[in-house]
């Protein structure tokens, strides 16, 4: 899902003239001010990339140990803020680039996806993501249930 919300893939001219999508994706340009659902995508990103390594750390470093009920309880709360933050990135596609309000304008670069925006592999991993944080936060309510 990064690609979007921190790099775009340009458009570049064929040997015939014609324009194509680049192989590579390159960096929004320093001027860029994104628009709030963009802001906000980056910082819920930023959020569950952190909290996601802090969790699968705790669990990775407690499975010898046996969980006290309130450390069971904060490793369930941080699950389910990990998932709602990975949720929360997809915020992306409302921004005005994906809304088709008009193009980026920064840097002499022009950004225009011209229609809306689509899921890529990587919102698509996203969500596949929600899903098995969200799988993960029912069990360890199981568990801090028994």
């Amino acid at each position: 899902l990064s690609f979007g919300i921190w790099t775009f893939n340009p458009k570049i001219s064929a040997e015939d003239g014609s324009l194509q999508e680049a192989t590579y994706c390159a960096p929004y340009a320093l001027e860029y001010k994104p628009s709030p659902p963009v802001r906000s995508a980056r910082v819920f990103s930023m959020f569950s990339a952190i909290l996601g390594f802090i969790i699968i750390g705790i669990l990775f470093f407690f499975t010898a140990m046996k969980f006290k009920r309130s450390a069971r309880i904060a490793t369930t709360a941080i699950i389910f803020a990990t998932c709602f933050f990975q949720g929360l990135q997809l915020l992306f596609l409302q921004s005005e680039v994906c809304m088709g309000e008009g193009p980026i304008l920064a840097a002499s670069q022009r950004i225009d996806v011209g229609e809306k925006c689509h899921l890529s592999t990587g919102a698509y991993f996203s969500i596949a993501s929600v899903a098995v944080w969200f799988i993960a936060g029912c069990f360890s309510t199981l568990i801090c249930m028994s």
